[in-house]
Formats: structure tokens, C-alpha cells, sequence
């Protein structure tokens, strides 16, 4: 079993990944939430953000909808 931690840090655009360095120095995953652009998603992976998540790829949905999201996404 993984046992998950979080921390909540804030991020400023001068940071250029302080917080992500320091999260993974303690052996953490970290996660982007609320990404929208491309160009966030493109920021966040070039300082090795774990994962993301947010409007970029889909909006809130029923559970029904985003079982066959999933489904469709696997193809």
C-alpha cells in the first residue's frame, strides 16, 4: 500500500521549481492542480511535476461519463 502525503506549498513564478526540488527531496509526489494551458502543462513538466490535473484535460463530469472517459482514453 502507498501511503500518499501532502504538503501544500505556493508557488511564485520566481520559484522555478523550489518547492517541486524540496517535495522530491522528501521522497514526495507532487501535484499540479487547476492547469487550463498548454503552457502550464509545459511549465510544470519541465520542472518534473508528478501529476496535474485540471480543465487542460477534461471538465468535472458524472461518474458514468468519466468511467467511459477512462474508457475511451485506454484506446
Amino acid at each position: 500500500m502507498v501511503e500518499w502525503k501532502q504538503i501544500g506549498i505556493v508557488l511564485e513564478r520566481k520559484q522555478k521549481g523550489d518547492a517541486q526540488d524540496m517535495a522530491h527531496s522528501m521522497n514526495l509526489h507532487t501535484v499540479a492542480e487547476g492547469v487550463e494551458t498548454k503552457e502550464q502543462l509545459e511549465r510544470l513538466s519541465a520542472i518534473d511535476c508528478d501529476y496535474v490535473q485540471g480543465y487542460y484535460f477534461a471538465k468535472p463530469m458524472p461518474r458514468g461519463e468519466f468511467e467511459n472517459f477512462l474508457k475511451d482514453v485506454k484506446k
